[in-house]
């Protein structure tokens, strides 16, 4: 398919257009990816081929085409209210030496009838052209129409973004009028790597983050799929026991950034790391990340939050603790998917419980690792979990 350049043709036709095309969902549902097969074992993979450059322009400071010649791959579950697709780290878009530097971020993908820039946080992108620096942060909202195409397993979805809205900076403060265009054909492969027929519907019943108590959660009050969650938590503890000296713990501070909504979990930091109540100090990588994350519905307006390997590795942290030689060089990772418990309310919470490790490095005796921690969910507030 062949998509021309936005800056050819007029904006306010271009968006008009766009707004047309998208699938709206009804009061009672939600909008989202839909395959031939239900996954609960997080193992599908979304598939995106470019079916155009992307392309953008930065209130004529920079201007760049940039070919995305690989397909993407990203594991997800599916059904699903979007998801991140990755973007290579280094693209060189021709003309003039134009290069953009990703940073880490990768495009939202969400079929209620947007794109963005994703993780909350992320980047930023950094566009490189006639001699002017240009970064563009993570944002959401920006225009996109998502269509179904073909029938049976090969059915797939075309993305088409196309927004004049962008947020960037080229050194003279930030400007919300870049214009963003690209697109994708999307597919799916199932849990045995098998093609299958993979569509948008707006007809799903799906756990959501909503502004509201209830069983099922109108369409005003819902937070969109897009939006961020941000936890901290002032007393997270990594429990290791030794042979001869029982359980000692790593006590620190921690936080948990994602885009739930996007099956998204950018940030999952360990900060303060001590040993016991002593002095000895730990430093604590997140590796692997973005991951993934799959969103359930408990009782009430409860919920449960799985999180998995998005296709980077699994979900991991590299610890080293100074002078205290039991713990030096360790990796400490999730092989059994973690779920975290959600409270609602204003604030609601997000708790770890005993979550079980793995543990690898040279010289790292301790045995069954466990990870606890209860989280404070600082927005969205309120929050509750309810079918959407």
């Amino acid at each position: 398919m062949s998509v021309k350049l936005i800056h050819r043709i007029p904006i306010a036709v271009v968006l008009a257009v766009l707004s047309a095309a998208i699938l709206v969902p009804s009061a009672t549902a939600s909008t989202g990816f839909q395959a031939e097969e239900e996954d609960s074992t997080y193992s599908t993979k979304l598939i995106g081929e470019a079916t155009s450059s992307f392309y953008l322009s930065l209130g004529g400071a920079a201007e760049a085409a940039c070919p995305l010649s690989s397909p993407f791959s990203v594991k997800t579950n599916i059904p699903s209210t979007g998801a991140l697709a990755p973007l290579p780290q280094s693209i060189n878009c021709g003309g003039a030496g134009a290069q953009l530097q990703t940073n880490g971020c990768r495009v939202a993908l969400a079929p209620e009838g947007t794109f963005g820039i994703g993780p909350v946080g992320c980047g930023p992108m950094i566009l490189q052209h006639n001699g002017s620096t240009c970064s563009i942060p993570s944002q959401t909202g920006l225009s996109a129409t998502y269509t179904n195409k073909g029938t049976g397993s090969s059915r797939t979805i075309t993305v088409e973004g196309a927004d004049a809205g962008l947020q960037y900076d080229c050194g003279l403060g930030q400007k919300e009028n870049g214009i963003i265009q690209a697109g994708w054909s999307l597919s799916a492969k199932g849990v045995a790597d098998q093609a299958e027929g993979l569509w948008v519907s707006n007809s799903l019943s799906l756990p959501r983050l909503c502004k509201s108590a209830g069983e099922s959660c109108a369409a005003k009050d819902l937070y969109p799929a897009e939006s961020a969650l941000e936890a901290s938590s002032a007393a997270a503890a990594l429990a290791l026991t030794f042979p001869g000296l029982g359980t000692v713990k790593i006590n620190c501070e921690s936080s948990f950034k994602g885009q739930i909504g996007l099956g998204a979990v950018s940030a999952w930091n360990l900060t303060g790391c001590k040993v016991g109540k002593g002095p000895t100090t730990c430093t604590a990588t997140t590796e692997s990340l973005p991951f993934a994350g799959s969103l359930a519905q408990g009782a009430g307006n409860a919920g449960a939050l799985t999180v998995f390997n998005s296709g980077n590795g699994t979900p991991r942290w590299h610890i080293e603790c100074g002078e205290w030689g039991e713990v030096s060089n360790c990796t400490y990772s999730f092989e059994t998917k973690p779920v975290l418990d959600i409270s609602s309310g204003a604030p609601a919470t997000l708790v770890a419980s005993n979550e079980v490790l793995t543990e690898s490095g040279p010289e790292c005796p301790g045995e069954t690792p466990k990870f606890t921690a209860t989280y404070t969910i600082n927005t969205p507030s309120p929050l509750y979990v309810a079918k959407g």
